[in-house]
């Protein structure tokens, strides 16, 4: 897709707001500033630019967003009230809801037109990104599914943004090291059961099959590997296989790599579905004094999972742009729509390989005035002041003359919706 320039929620709500005449420019600016100290009751605002209105009352029913808000005032950031009352000889204003903070000098607010909530122009926004999901999906790469134990449909994992796959490649070639097959079982502490598991595993001959009851101390170690030391300087990711027979918070496990008796990483184990084999890659928080590690430990995290059983296999460290990927011709793959998953078929020869799916992901909703657009921010302004014009055309003289606008900016945004490249060669995720 063509570079865009980067646009917040919050300025393609008040690009619109411009087009249209829906908000008030009364300070010169889009937005207003209290001047003057306030309460957080009736009449909270006080002292504004408004003091030019020539009647009371004139901002009644008109919608204000704070923006911007410093110390106590930082709480109304983002909050909506609508005017109730105001009056001309001081530009004070009244609201319907007390705001959460009295508002001082640091506070900005937009205010609008009666007829437009900002809440409304926000979902309008949002609308114009959904009609546009696939024509403007944006192009991502998946590295959370690794082959293994002959399996060969590979569910996307919890969260994956992928609705289309273009290319499915594997890792032939990268710079790694091998921390612990897991095939020995490691020591236990105290309570924790460990054994090997010859059933169970991803990799070699075993995996390690840890039992972590219920009241173990959160944070403690419940399982250790202990080898002789090898220099991960220059490494980049831990990797390993992690399985757990209920489903767990990111807060829940973690893994470390000690040196000696000194600890170096402590990385939180991302959450996992029960009964699911998951690939795990963690970047490693401080590689560069990792120069002697001699101890992999799987341990309990920041809260207290309750009884759980973890399965282990396969830890190694690899670094980062050094690999080499083989393309799986596309005859050999495919997607099953109703679990969401990758298929491998049986004439597809990939080994044991960590995957790298290319393919492309919803555009970003903006749910947030800081959230940036990944669409052209001209089709998403003009696409929503249609919308806004088609649901308001009251505010908008005649019916007929305000279809002519709305057309007129329906069109201007179908120009830039076609300048968006369609992606090519997409197998997509969802059948609709």
């Amino acid at each position: 897709m063509a570079i865009t320039y980067d646009r917040t929620r919050r300025q393609t709500r008040q690009s619109v707001g411009l087009a249209l005449n829906l908000l008030d420019q009364s300070g010169g600016s889009v937005t207003l500033q209290v001047t003057g100290a306030s309460s957080v009751g009736a009449w909270t605002v006080a002292a504004l630019t408004l003091t030019s209105s020539t009647s009371s009352n004139e901002q009644r029913g008109k919608w204000t967003l704070a923006t911007a808000g410093s110390s106590n005032a930082s709480s109304n950031v983002g909050l909506i009230r609508r005017v109730s009352g105001s009056t001309s000889s001081n530009g004070r204003m009244a609201f319907l809801t007390d705001w959460p903070a009295a508002a001082d000098t640091s506070t900005e607010f937009e205010l609008w037109h009666e007829g437009a909530p900002p809440t409304l122009i926000n979902d309008f926004i949002n609308q114009s990104i959904t009609e546009a999901a696939r024509k403007g999906a944006i192009a991502v790469a998946d590295l959370t599914i690794h082959t293994g134990g002959g399996q060969r449909t590979f569910p996307f994992t919890t969260g994956s943004s992928l609705i289309g796959v273009q290319e499915v490649e594997y890792r032939s070639v990268w710079q790694g090291e091998k921390v612990t097959t897991a095939d020995n079982a490691f020591s236990s502490e105290s309570g924790v059961d460990v054994v090997t598991d010859s059933e169970d595993h991803k990799e070699g001959s075993a995996s390690n099959r840890i039992t972590i009851p219920s009241g173990h101390s959160s944070a403690s170690v419940a399982a250790t590997d202990c080898f002789s030391a090898i220099d991960i300087r220059g490494m980049t990711h831990l990797e390993f296989w992690m399985k757990t027979n209920v489903t767990v918070t990111s807060s829940a496990l973690r893994v470390r790599l000690g040196e000696g008796s000194t600890n170096r990483e402590t990385l939180n184990v991302p959450a996992m579905n029960a009964d699911s084999w998951t690939y795990h890659r963690i970047a490693l928080g401080s590689p560069e004094v990792d120069s002697a590690i001699s101890r992999f430990i799987v341990m309990s995290g920041a809260s207290d999972a309750g009884s759980v059983t973890v399965w282990n296999d396969d830890v190694t460290v690899t670094r980062e742009n050094t690999e080499e990927w083989t393309r799986i011709n596309p005859r050999f793959w495919g997607l099953d729509h109703a679990t969401r998953a990758l298929v491998l078929e049986r004439d597809a020869d990939v080994p044991y390989a960590l995957l790298r799916i290319t393919g492309r992901r919803l555009p970003n909703l903006m749910t947030s005035d800081t959230n940036v657009s990944d669409l052209e921010p001209e089709y998403l302004v003009k696409s929503t002041a249609a919308k806004v014009i088609r649901s308001r055309i009251d505010l908008f003289g005649g019916a007929q003359e305000a279809s002519k606008q709305a057309d007129y900016y329906e069109k201007l945004a179908q120009m830039y919706y076609l300048r968006m490249r369609t992606p090519s060669n997409v197998r997509w995720v969802e059948s609709s």
